[in-house]
């Protein structure tokens, strides 16, 4: 578990930042999970 501490820490630094960081943060998510399934499926 210890793989995710720097990964909370830096979603709840984007989420103090308010609601700019925040869109940040699930821009970067959808992005990211968008690029998982679409590696997935070839």
């Amino acid at each position: 578990m210890s793989g995710w501490s720097i990964p909370c820490r830096l979603a709840l630094r984007e989420l103090r930042s308010g609601m700019r960081g925040f869109r940040v943060l699930i821009a970067c998510l959808a992005l990211g999970v968008a690029a998982v399934a679409g590696v997935g499926s070839l």
